[in-house]
């Protein structure tokens, strides 16, 4: 008979915000929990030995692909879809933002993109 259990998450990550503060370790589940929470923001890295550190925005499995868009050409992000979701929902934006995905920005400009802050 096939084992239908759930693999155990066994892999363990550590987040660092601001080049300073580290947490965890906490593994692939929870780091993905954060990130929907909006604890994981652009500029944030993530490391499995704390030696090499990557940054949060280009690992796929938190899936930070998501943008708040002001209306006036101001994108927030990249944050996990639930995260824009509550940054949208809480009103700590201005009324009639919306989200889009990556793939919706037409025409990236670093320029435009503020950064997200922990206010999710």
């Amino acid at each position: 008979m096939a084992d239908t259990k759930p693999k155990e998450d066994v892999q363990q990550w550590y987040l660092r915000i601001n080049g300073e503060s580290i947490f965890g370790p906490v593994t692939t589940s929870g780091l993905t929990l954060w990130a929907e929470q909006g604890r994981v923001l652009p500029g944030h890295e993530i490391s499995q030995d704390r030696k090499k550190w990557i940054p949060a925005e280009s690992v796929d499995f938190l899936g930070m692909r998501w943008f708040v868009d002001d209306g006036k050409c101001e994108l927030r992000g990249p944050l996990n879809k639930k995260a824009a979701e509550a940054l949208v929902a809480s009103g700590k934006v201005p009324q009639g933002s919306q989200i889009v995905s990556s793939d919706e920005v037409e025409t990236f400009n670093p320029s435009k993109v503020v950064q997200a802050k922990q206010a999710v």
